[in-house]
């Protein structure tokens, strides 16, 4: 009996322990749980503005479009050639068409007509003389031979087709003799022509006289009036391709004509050294003279002034 008074404690004892361990874990969850409750709210964080951006040149580390354009090397298919510029821009093409042009060639297409027509045999007789010496001779032989119509109306022809073709050679190679353009530029190499034509003429007469040789000296200016007529009816063709052949290259006839004067100044030449060399008792040292100072010297200062300018 008194151990069962004595168990009866010791269970209550163990009792009041569990619960107060309980109640001690209540307090723990209950505590736990209001501290949880109550947390502290998080501080609102001001918005900060994002930072300026700095230069684009300090952080730009890619290159530029135009810095690779400048490092990529350029090669050229054209590199080591022998043609040099000789204008540094563009060059505009030269009008070659005007009005006074258009005049000047129906007129002599209209004067051609008219003495093919009115002086048909007069007209064929001056080329005939072109390729035989002594029918040439025989012209020469009748007077006034130069001053016919049909010889005055072909001079003219020449004065006007040479002038034209010589304006334009200086459009076409850019060397200005004269100031000014146009219609005025060809009337003063008009007039140059024929001041220079007709010097020409009297500085021949005079070598005849004073070489005692005024039979043959004539005898060439009369070929020299001859040449002059078939070079004048030579560049009518020239001068009208030149100013409406659109289709074909400007230096084709531009070459063309400066064939023609070749051609003419070798044939006039030649002609000149058989009436020279066909006179007897002619000192030939005066024929070379001759030709060398009036003939030869002035077409080499010429080319140079040409090739000068074309260089």
């Amino acid at each position: 009996m008194f151990q069962n008074q004595q168990n009866i404690p010791q269970d209550s004892t163990a009792k009041q322990n569990v619960q107060k361990d309980l109640a001690a874990d209540s307090l723990k969850k209950l505590s736990a749980g209001k501290t949880d409750s109550v947390k502290p709210k998080p501080k609102a964080v001001k918005a900060v503005p994002p930072p300026e951006p700095v230069a684009t040149a300090q952080i730009d580390t890619l290159p530029k479009k135009d810095s690779l354009i400048a490092e990529i090397p350029v090669v050229s298919l054209f590199a080591g050639h022998e043609l040099k510029p000789s204008n540094s821009g563009p060059v505009a093409k030269p009008d070659y068409y005007s009005d006074w042009v258009t005049v000047f060639l129906l007129g002599s297409v209209v004067l051609i007509t008219y003495l093919r027509v009115a002086y048909s045999k007069r007209f064929f007789e001056f080329f005939r003389a072109l390729l035989d010496v002594r029918f040439a001779s025989q012209l020469v032989r009748e007077e006034r031979v130069l001053s016919q119509r049909v010889s005055v109306f072909l001079m003219v022809i020449f004065f006007f087709s040479a002038s034209a073709f010589l304006y334009y050679l200086s459009v076409f190679f850019n060397v200005r003799v004269f100031s000014g353009e146009g219609f005025p530029v060809f009337v003063k190499t008009g007039f140059s022509v024929f001041v220079l034509f007709i010097f020409r003429v009297l500085i021949i007469e005079l070598s005849g006289f004073i070489f005692n040789a005024q039979a043959e000296f004539s005898f060439y200016n009369f070929h020299i009036f001859l040449f002059n007529k078939a070079l004048g009816l030579g560049l009518i063709p020239v001068l009208a391709g030149l100013v409406y052949a659109d289709a074909f290259p400007q230096a084709v006839f531009i070459y063309a004509g400066i064939i023609l004067f070749f051609i003419s100044y070798l044939a006039r030449l030649i002609r000149g050294l058989n009436i020279g060399l066909g006179k007897q008792g002619f000192n030939k040292f005066y024929l070379f003279f001759y030709f060398c100072t009036l003939e030869i010297l002035p077409a080499v200062i010429l080319a140079k002034i040409i090739l000068n300018h074309t260089a």
